[in-house]
């Protein structure tokens, strides 16, 4: 008898413990922000998702040390999360710029450029970076005898943090038929190309072509866009997106 009363115990605690849980609303506020090119003003262009812009969320109101929580940002150098808690939270972006949180050897904090905010309902949120790199087209789009597509294009570094000139390793040229044009996806490999670059090639104008052998269907409509990388985290700096219809 005694047993089946601890049971009977057990059991409505157990029940009440859960009813408890599951009394709590789901998330619903908001965070959205754009990650901003402090040398130009302008939204930054990225890859979607961690591979681009990274937003690692710490809720300071659950825990003094709370776990990271991450998401990506939107190509266009955008962030929205519509999905999280009401409270405090300390925030830091990711990307092919120079950190916001940086430490010395001893890790040490030594720059911080992560920013607490308290979100409810829809809370807007900027970063201005430094880019690694700036990927700009020099003139139009050329359709070349062969039918691949060429232009000129040159970058230019981003920073004057000496710590952060990371020299270039991989310059890409993407063609893909919708404009979400990124290295990651939704780009033809079939005319994709890239070069090998060194400290050389930086503020130089160079030739870029689609690739060899392979040219572009006639009456196509195709979307370009240049990327730049270095060592450092390997995230690309990417051009604007241009637009280019092969003639018949």
């Amino acid at each position: 008898m005694k047993k089946i009363i601890l049971f009977l115990i057990a059991g409505v605690v157990f029940t009440s413990c859960s009813r408890e849980i599951d009394d709590y609303d789901a998330p619903s506020e908001t965070l959205t922000g754009t990650v901003i090119d402090k040398t130009s003003g302008k939204a930054m262009n990225s890859e979607y998702g961690t591979t681009g812009n990274n937003i690692i969320l710490e809720e300071l109101s659950w825990s003094d040390n709370p776990t990271p929580y991450n998401f990506g940002g939107k190509i266009d150098g955008t962030f929205n999360n519509s999905k999280l808690f009401k409270g405090t939270y300390r925030i830091n972006v990711e990307g092919p710029f120079v950190p916001l949180l940086q430490r010395d050897s001893k890790g040490d904090i030594t720059v911080d450029g992560r920013k607490t905010v308290d979100i409810a309902g829809v809370t807007k949120v900027d970063f201005e970076v430094e880019p690694f790199f700036k990927v700009e087209w020099v003139g139009d789009l050329k359709v070349e005898n062969d039918g691949r597509v060429s232009a000129d294009v040159k970058y230019t570094r981003g920073t004057t943090n000496p710590a952060y000139q990371v020299n270039p390793n991989e310059m890409v040229v993407l063609a893909g038929y919708t404009p979400l044009v990124l290295q990651m996806s939704n780009y033809d490999n079939r005319y994709e190309w890239g070069w090998s670059q060194n400290s050389s090639h930086v503020g130089a104008v160079q030739k870029v072509t689609t690739r060899a052998n392979n040219p572009i269907p006639k009456g196509a409509k195709f979307y370009y866009r240049i990327g730049v990388r270095n060592a450092f985290n390997s995230k690309y700096n990417y051009s604007d997106i241009r637009e280019m219809t092969i003639p018949n």
